[in-house]
């Protein structure tokens, strides 16, 4: 992925901020994902019960005030910020790529 745009993180730390929308949507993402994944892995997980959209995306990578690690995006938005250089790539020497699900993923999004 070519951009323009530097390379924007959330602050380093063994936690891991997830925005999970709000309402019953965050409830059932933290009681089935959230929970078990901080259990399991003892990586403190803060769930952030917002919603964000593309253009909130690109103002924190674009100011370099990133606040969270993991988003929820339409899939327009993430193919466009997949595009645009704004999404991490998946670094699979410290994930199993088959042990992740990626069905959903778009090819365009993808950085193999």
């Amino acid at each position: 992925m070519n951009s323009l745009v530097p390379r924007a993180r959330a602050a380093a730390t063994d936690e891991l901020r997830i925005i999970v929308n709000g309402g019953d949507v965050a409830k059932a993402s933290i009681e089935a994902y959230l929970k078990p994944f901080q259990a399991e892995t003892g990586i403190k997980v803060t769930p952030i019960t917002d919603q964000i959209n593309f253009a909130q995306l690109e103002l924190m990578v674009k100011t370099n005030s990133v606040t969270a690690d993991v988003v929820l995006l339409s899939q327009g938005s993430t193919i466009v910020a997949g595009e645009q250089g704004f999404l991490e790539p998946i670094d699979y020497s410290i994930f199993r790529k088959d042990k992740l699900e990626v069905s959903s993923i778009s090819s365009s999004t993808r950085t193999e």
